[in-house]
Order: structure tokens, then C-alpha cells, then sequence
């Protein structure tokens, strides 16, 4: 790896700890080698579990556009980040061999998971967003995909209910499909597990700002939030429910890290926020019943959501998959079954998977890899938080990146959303940002 000039051209100050390239904007990557990294991010975000061919030619030509900045410029890593993924991956490679002799029935999946896919968002996602441009550009994609997300999921909801009319919109594959029961609905959307990391993070980005932001960015990113947040409320899914509704606390314990001028506004706009949600149910109330927007409704779709016994009874499923684990932890707690084993409960086709993830890790990876592999994650919230102690513009993306992370860590307890790879970004954003950080080690303005 090749040493690097200071950031923006200035000269004296420490080197970062790591490859960057020489000259110019630092990290700024060739527009022809950053356009399909841009259009796998996009696609991801709208498909993080379906177009599978499509995402895995493009991934291609990712990886080798990605090869060609490595030979061009070295590699954009610092020692830290290096050292801390060739942990993660060394026990995850640890144990998948342990499976593998063990025969698990899993273990060729297992590293596609574990060694394959993250090698490959590491070098992809530190290569790319190795600018503060560039992460400018991916950040209004998130804020645009979650729109889009939001806005295309409600004009589906409103469709079934015969709200609005049909439009050929409503045919693009978006794996939409809706269930009427009493007194809610439940929604599949593949991109849901996106609204359950974009949600918060915008929520974040809402109550801790960066300096400079102009009102047209702030409503933007409202507008954005408001759309996915309704959206959410349709799904049925209690772990996106309870996520979001998490968000506004996990961004303020994190806000509390941040210097005093980060986190002053960040109360006041949550006291206007609830006076808007009142003042919305209110003006509801005194609508016509044919008419109005009932507030009560929406209360009915969530409470429904949580408790309703047909909601419930998934609950029956997971308490027999946890036994199962936990028996099968305690056979062996040090080390557990190798990643790919099957605790016997056969939940689908793929014997190894199970909806519970961090009782899934327990059982295969034991106490010792759940410790190994946990010290990558603490690695990111240990550096996010020294960021977000930085204040400024580091300090607010920080904090929305942490929560959005989060919250979907949070999810991914009851949902195997890490075991699809669309999915792993959620992890390797906030690594590239905490990477570029690094090797720049300045608390510049972002773009």
C-alpha cells in the first residue's frame, strides 16, 4: 500500500495509516468505475433479496472495477479496519472448516455468508466510497430509495383497498403481496428489511443534522421518512414496527455522545414532532367518519400487528426453534456445532437457517466465535462513537448510521435479514465511513 499526500492537498499534519490515492481529491474514484457501484447500491436497496442474477453480474463488474482502483491507487484500507475484518474473517473461516469436517449440512452456504460476500463488500465499499463526494452521492440515494420505497408501497396499500386506481407501476416486481385480516393488514415487500435500517437512519439525520444543511435537504429527507414510516405501519411486521419505534431513542442516547451545538436542537424537534402527530389526530377527529384519516385506525393496524393471535402463533415457532438451539448449545457451549449444522428442527428446505440469528450463532459458533466475531461490532460502534464525539458532519452521519444499524441488528434477532447478502451493506456502510475517516483522520466539512 502506497502512503498518502493529506487530505484536499493540504500539506504537514500526520499520514493517514493506510493506501489512498496520490494527489488530487483524495479517494476520488473514476466516474466510469464508480457508476456500477452506484447502480448495485441502488439495486440493493430496492431488491436486497430477489434479482439475484442480475445482482450477481453486476457484482462482477463491481469487484473488477474495484481490482482496477486497487492496481491504480493501493489499497484504500487503514491497518485498523484491515485488522479487525481479517479477525472476522479468520473465525469465520475457522469455524465454516470445523462444519465442513463435521459434514454440516450448510457449511458451503455458510461460506458464501461468513468469508465470500463480506470479502467483497470490505473491498467494494472501502475502494468506493473512499470520498466524502462520493459518500455524498450514496447517502441521497439512500434518502431517494427510501421514498421511493415508501411512496410505491402505499400507493400498493391504497390500491387494495380501492383508494387509488391501478397503474402499470403496480406490476414492476417488487415481490408486493397483501393480507387482509381483521383489523390489520400484513404486507410482503422485499425490500422491507431496507425501510427497517433507512427508517432510522433518517430519523437520526432528523434530530441531529449536519451544520449547513439547507431546509430543502431537511424536508426532503422529512418527506422521505414520513412516506417510508406509513408504509411500515401497513407490514404487519412486529420487528419493523418496534425498530422504528426505537429509532427516536437510540439516536438521542447516541446524540448524547456529540459535542453540545450537535445535539442542542435534537429535543425541540422531537417536542414538535409529537405536536404535530396531535395536532394530525385531531384535525382527523373532526373530519366527516366517510371522510377522514382516522388516527384510530392507524392505532388499530399497529396494535393488531403486535398482539393479534394470528401474529402470535409465529411466536409458538420461534420458542420451539430456541429450544432447540439452546439443547444444542449446551451439547458442546464452548465451541458450538460449526457453522452450517442443523439442531434437528427443521424450520425450511434449508436445515441450517433458523429466524432466531443470535440463538443460531450461539449454537453453531459457541461462546468463544460469538466473542470473536462480536469483537468486529464493537470495533464499529467504538470508532462510530469516537466520531460522533467529533461533532460537526462526521459526528451526524455517525449517529444516523449507527442507529439505522441498530436498529436493524435489532431486527435481525427474529429475522434472518444478514443471511442475504443484499442485506450486508447495513454492516459495511458505516465500516467504509469509519475507514475514510481513518485514512483521512480530519473532521473536514462533508459535501
Amino acid at each position: 500500500m502506497r502512503a498518502a499526500s493529506p487530505p484536499g492537498g493540504q500539506s504537514g499534519g500526520r499520514a493517514p495509516a493506510g493506501g489512498v490515492v496520490p494527489g488530487g481529491r483524495p479517494g476520488e474514484p473514476p466516474t466510469p468505475l464508480l457508476l456500477p457501484f452506484l447502480l448495485y447500491f441502488s439495486l440493493i436497496l430496492l431488491l436486497p433479496v430477489s434479482a439475484n442474477l442480475t445482482k450477481a453480474v453486476l457484482a462482477a463488474v463491481v469487484a473488477v472495477a474495484a481490482a482496477l482502483l486497487i492496481v491504480r491507487r493501493g489499497l484504500h484500507l487503514s491497518r485498523s479496519t484491515l485488522a479487525v475484518f481479517t479477525l472476522m474473517q479468520c473465525t469465520g473461516l475457522l469455524w465454516i472448516l470445523y462444519g465442513a469436517f463435521g459434514n454440516t449440512p450448510g457449511w458451503v452456504f455458510s461460506l458464501m455468508v461468513y468469508v465470500i460476500w463480506p470479502a467483497f463488500y470490505l473491498i467494494t465499499f472501502t475502494q468506493f466510497v473512499s470520498s466524502r463526494r462520493v459518500y455524498g452521492v450514496v447517502r441521497n440515494l439512500m434518502i431517494l430509495g427510501l421514498g421511493l420505497i415508501g411512496l410505491f408501497t402505499l400507493y400498493f396499500v391504497l390500491y387494495n383497498f380501492g383508494v387509488v386506481p391501478a397503474t402499470p407501476l403496480l406490476k414492476l416486481q417488487f415481490g408486493q403481496g397483501i393480507a387482509k385480516h381483521s383489523g390489520y393488514t400484513a404486507l410482503r415487500l422485499y425490500s422491507i428489511s431496507t425501510m427497517i435500517f433507512l427508517i432510522p437512519y433518517g430519523v437520526a439525520k432528523l434530530l441531529y443534522p449536519s451544520p449547513g444543511t439547507g431546509r430543502g435537504r431537511f424536508w426532503l429527507t422529512a418527506l422521505a421518512v414520513g412516506l417510508g414510516s406509513c408504509a411500515v405501519l401497513f407490514t404487519g411486521r412486529r420487528a419493523a414496527l418496534l425498530t422504528v419505534g426505537l429509532s427516536v431513542f437510540i439516536a438521542l442516547v447516541f446524540g448524547q455522545f456529540s459535542p453540545r451545538p450537535l445535539r442542542s436542537g435534537a429535543w425541540r424537534r422531537v417536542a414538535a414532532c409529537l405536536a404535530a402527530l396531535v395536532l394530525l389526530g385531531a384535525v382527523s377527529a373532526g373530519l366527516p367518519a366517510s371522510s377522514r384519516f382516522s388516527a384510530l385506525t392507524l392505532a388499530t393496524q399497529v396494535q393488531r400487528s403486535l398482539f393479534d393471535p394470528g401474529q402470535t402463533a409465529d411466536d409458538v415457532v420461534r420458542f420451539e426453534q430456541a429450544n432447540s438451539l439452546i439443547d444444542g448449545w449446551v451439547r458442546r457451549p464452548l465451541v458450538g456445532a460449526g457453522l452450517g449444522a442443523s439442531s434437528g428442527y427443521v424450520r425450511s428446505e434449508r436445515t441450517w437457517n433458523y429466524e432466531l440469528q443470535y440463538h443460531l450463532h450461539l449454537f453453531q459458533m459457541g461462546v468463544l466465535g460469538v466473542f470473536l466475531y462480536s469483537l468486529g461490532f464493537a470495533w464499529i460502534y467504538r470508532n462510530g462513537l469516537n466520531l460522533v464525539r467529533l461533532g460537526g458532519d462526521p459526528g451526524s452521519e455517525m449517529i444516523a448510521l449507527l442507529t439505522g444499524l441498530t436498529c436493524f441488528l435489532l431486527a435481525n434477532a427474529t429475522n434472518p435479514y444478514l443471511q442475504a447478502y443484499g442485506n450486508l451493506w447495513t454492516v459495511f456502510l458505516p465500516v467504509a465511513v469509519i475507514n475514510l475517516m481513518k485514512l483521512e483522520q480530519t473532521p473536514a466539512a462533508w459535501p
